[in-house]
Formats: C-alpha cells, sequence, structure tokens
C-alpha cells in the first residue's frame, strides 16, 4: 500500500506551512483535526521504516494519504513546465558558445 506520502516531503511542507499539503494530501483519520491548526493532522511514513511497518499505520489511519481527487482531477494530469523556454535558450546559446552548432538563434518576444 503505497497511497501514503513519506515524512521527509511533508514535514517541509508542515515546517514551512504550505497551502499544498491540504490540497495534495488528505489529513490523517486518526489524528485529531483541528481547523485552526490544520497542519497538525497530517503524518507522513518514515522513509527508514519496514514496509510492514508503514503498512501497520498507514491502516491504523496514523499516516496522511495521497488526496486522489487532486491528482487525477484531469486525464491529462497536472500542468507543469518541465523544462522553460528560457532554459532551452540558454542551453542552446551555451551549446553554440561552446562551438557545437554554428546556428544563430533569433529570440522573439511576444511582449
Amino acid at each position: 500500500m503505497r497511497n501514503t506520502l513519506g515524512a521527509t516531503y511533508l514535514d517541509i511542507l508542515k515546517t514551512t506551512r504550505d497551502p499544498r499539503l491540504l490540497v495534495q494530501a488528505l489529513p490523517a483519520s486518526a489524528l485529531p483535526f483541528d481547523p485552526t491548526k490544520p497542519f497538525e493532522a497530517y503524518q507522513g511514513g518514515k522513509t527508514g521504516d519496514l514496509q510492514s511497518t508503514l503498512l501497520k499505520q498507514a491502516t491504523e489511519g496514523q499516516l496522511s494519504m495521497i488526496n486522489f481527487d487532486y491528482w487525477l482531477a484531469s486525464p491529462s494530469g497536472l500542468p507543469s513546465i518541465q523544462l522553460g523556454a528560457s532554459e532551452v535558450q540558454f542551453a542552446l546559446a551555451e551549446g553554440i558558445n561552446r562551438g557545437w552548432s554554428n546556428v544563430v538563434l533569433v529570440y522573439r518576444s511576444s511582449m
């Protein structure tokens, strides 16, 4: 059962009070939920624990689960930029500077 979130990830989101945590994950069902302290209801599994321990904790509701309603909201997945235009242009310019190509780049701004 690998539908739980890791403590490494959740602890960072909890410490920084990142509001994305409240959307990406579900609160652990066994932990009390206080609307004034919503981040306290999220608990991740420790990466060094045995799978049997994590399964037991998940079954008992001690770990936060992935919010599939969020992750599967669209058949095409969540929109994201893997490599932005600026990074591509920089990589091409660096390649030209190193002599890997003699193509001249023309950048047109839409602004």
